[in-house]
């Protein structure tokens, strides 16, 4: 769940049972500020709802159904449909995971946490390509947002709750927060809180 740069309340829903059922059942619904309307806004289902991030200027909107890989990025309107639909980026059959939570830069890159897959990634703005990588000593980061003092640290959301006690026994800081200064010159995008 993000709130759109006009500070709309956007969420997917989750079918928990996706992994068995394999059933497109969920949808992206927005809370409007102004009168608290719901309404959902994709026009598909899908089974798990990620990545959702909007650039700073808040046209465009990406979005991922997590066991397809794929992040889609939309052209967005807060009081209308995103459109536009675009493959943004797709994980290739030899990576591990899945696209999980993610943020975006004032350079317009999207970071995307890959739980399953060890690392936290920077897409480029212009063609999706992967420019910075995070690899980290657990295999199951779930978000990430960029704060401090100069909007300079990542901070990334880890999980352990499907691990075994002898992987997590080897993986210490599941379950942690983990802070990680971004590369000089790159600064996180304030998030937008709920206006209604």
């Amino acid at each position: 769940a993000k709130c759109d740069r006009e500070g709309n309340f956007v969420i997917g829903s989750y079918n928990n049972n996706h992994r068995q059922d394999k059933l497109n059942i969920g949808g992206l619904w927005r809370l409007n500020k102004h009168d608290l309307s719901f309404e959902e806004i994709l026009d598909y289902r899908f089974r798990c709802s990620n990545t959702i991030a909007f650039n700073e200027a808040g046209d465009e909107m990406y979005f991922c159904d997590t066991p397809t890989r794929e992040i889609f990025k939309f052209k967005y309107d807060p009081s209308g449909k995103p459109s536009e639909k675009t493959l943004f980026y797709k994980m290739t059959d030899s990576e591990e995971g899945g696209p999980d939570g993610a943020t975006v830069d004032t350079e317009g890159g999207l970071w995307e946490a890959q739980a399953g897959n060890w690392r936290v990634v920077r897409h480029r703005p212009s063609d999706g390509k992967i420019d910075y990588v995070i690899p980290l000593p657990l295999n199951n980061p779930t978000s990430c947002c960029v704060g401090g003092e100069n909007m300079d640290t990542l901070y990334i959301t880890t999980a352990r709750h499907r691990l075994s006690e002898e992987q997590r026994k080897e993986q210490p800081g599941a379950g942690q927060l983990w802070a990680v200064k971004l590369p000089d010159g790159l600064k996180g995008v304030p998030s937008t809180f709920f206006k209604g």
